[in-house]
């Protein structure tokens, strides 16, 4: 019998550490996940050996407020049972048959996959396999539970007579992501050293998880006036610019595709080996490159009799290409960064159009501004704006005449910089404009509001180009080789790892496996 327990946690977001104090503040969502695998084997005869087991998992999930609204923990169970029966029916034809079955209580679902394996050996060191299998993959605990609303600047939780921009609203009856292969595979070994391996394989993936603009149960309120369109939210809380919702996406993955891996055996103690594979994908019955197509490896093993051994591998990743409606897109966050980090560089490329997204917040926001009764610095605008720049940087007021300079170079109208030193809490108090903040977070929440339903009507292409990251492990055997202690390494280039996907660095690992006899 063979039991294995793991812990896994990550975090969205980080922990904010207070210098004075103890305390950490959470911004964003953590979670955690157990897992319990009791496996055995059974030998019912000569031929026929049964290998059963049972998987147990619960993930749990914490936020600040701002992912689980209700601040509720959140947590996910399932268990699961398989059972696979290999039974030898001649010396050379051998067929694994079995089966899995998943029930969850989140989403509450169930699910049972099978799997086929024929096996025929008609000579020795030569062996073809035929391969029919399930499988499928629980929804995430973030696309079950997210419950968020996110607003402009400072304003991260919307008040209770205003709209927020964003919405994301949990789906707790999201069905599993299925998955269906087949495949027909080859292997021999040469001169009792190199084993060769060659597949073409077709796998169907099914319900796969994406968000969509849902609709809001209310409209967004317009105000008297709309430029562009521009929504003006000034009642109905639950009135969102986007609703977004994760959703089982409509039609399927399909790949067809071939791999091809060689092994070599120098002695019983060390081994080299390399991998490749191609595969071309459909989704919706349309070519995407969403999936890389090229993928190869290349990599050794040594074994010492001090119980270590040691293994690393460098491996290629062809690039990846998405196109994809911007429900989910960064252009709001990257508008508000790049506002906070240089705002006369953001007015620069405003006022010239250089950057429309820009233009339609400046141009829009002050006019939603002036609309509310926003106050109006007028000539004092950019010298004011000057001077909190200048206090930011530490310039002790030299730097006041030459940013002033720079931003009436800019051509800005003293109404939309009045609105931008509004529109934060920080300058606006350094500008004395704290008792007009009313009209300032309506104006940033409508102008802010528009500009994702403008970018989330649009598709953005991403392309992640080809890339190389080297794994290494090395490992001990401990008590008596039952047991394993293993350092693991995975030493990635910071960039995506794929089209939309997050950024990934180096990666360390620490395991411990024991095998119960």
């Amino acid at each position: 019998m063979k039991i294995s327990f793991s812990n896994i946690f990550g975090i969205l977001g980080e922990h904010s550490s207070f210098a004075d104090s103890n305390e950490e503040e959470q911004d964003g969502m953590d979670w955690t996940s157990y897992d319990i695998d009791v496996q055995n084997i059974f030998k019912i005869s000569k031929k026929d050996i049964l290998v059963s087991g049972i998987n147990w998992r619960k993930a749990e999930s914490s936020s600040d407020g701002v992912y689980f609204r209700d601040k509720n923990e959140k947590s996910q169970r399932f268990i699961a049972g398989f059972l696979n029966n290999e039974l030898s029916i001649t010396d050379n034809l051998k067929w694994i048959l079995g089966g899995r079955y998943d029930k969850f209580d989140t989403p509450d679902k169930d699910k049972f996959s099978p799997q086929s394996i024929l096996f025929y050996k008609p000579k020795d060191n030569h062996t073809f396999r035929f391969i029919y299998s399930q499988a499928i993959r629980a929804p995430f605990i973030a696309d079950l539970f997210t419950n968020a609303q996110f607003s402009a600047g400072d304003y991260i939780i919307p008040q209770a007579d205003s709209a927020p921009i964003i919405m994301l609203s949990p789906n707790e009856n999201l069905n599993p992501v299925g998955i269906k292969s087949f495949e027909i595979a080859y292997s021999t070994v040469l001169k009792n050293k190199i084993n060769l391996d060659f597949s073409v394989y077709h796998y169907e993936v099914e319900d796969m998880i994406g968000y969509i603009n849902a609709v809001s149960g209310d409209s967004l309120i317009f105000g008297p006036g709309i430029i562009g369109g521009t929504a003006f939210p000034t009642s109905k809380s639950n009135a969102a610019a986007t609703d977004l919702k994760a959703v089982n996406l409509d039609g399927k993955l399909k790949s067809d595709g071939f791999e091809m891996g060689l092994n070599y055996n120098i002695n019983k103690n060390t081994r080299l080996w390399s991998n490749y594979s191609y595969q071309n994908s459909k989704f919706q019955d349309i070519h995407t490159k969403s999936v890389p197509a090229h993928l190869a490896s290349f990599g050794g093993h040594k074994s010492y009799k001090n119980g270590w051994t040691l293994s690393g591998s460098i491996n290629y990743v062809s690039s990846s290409r998405i196109e994809i409606t911007n429900v989910m897109d960064q252009t709001l966050a990257q508008i508000n960064k790049d506002l906070a980090a240089d705002p006369i560089a953001f007015i620069t490329q405003a006022q010239t159009g250089a950057d429309i997204y820009k233009q339609k917040y400046l141009n829009d926001g002050a006019y939603l501004y002036n609309t509310l009764g926003g106050a109006d610095l007028g000539a004092a605008a950019n010298p004011t704006l000057a001077a909190i720049l200048d206090s930011a940087l530490g310039g002790g007021g030299t730097l006041i005449a030459p940013l002033t300079a720079a931003l009436n170079a800019t051509g800005v109208s003293s109404d939309k910089v009045s609105f931008i030193l509004a529109s934060s809490s920080v300058t606006a108090a350094a500008a004395g404009l704290s008792a007009s903040n009313g009209a300032a977070l309506l104006s940033a929440r409508g102008v802010n509001g528009e500009l994702y339903k403008y970018s989330a009507a649009q598709v953005s292409v991403q392309e992640t180009e080809d890339y190389c990251f080297i794994n290494l492990k090395a490992a001990k055997k401990i008590f008596n080789d039952n047991g394993e202690f293993a350092l693991s390494a995975s030493l990635r280039p910071d960039k995506r790892q794929y089209a939309f996907g997050e950024k990934t660095g180096d990666k360390y690992f620490v395991t411990f496996n024991y095998k119960f006899k």
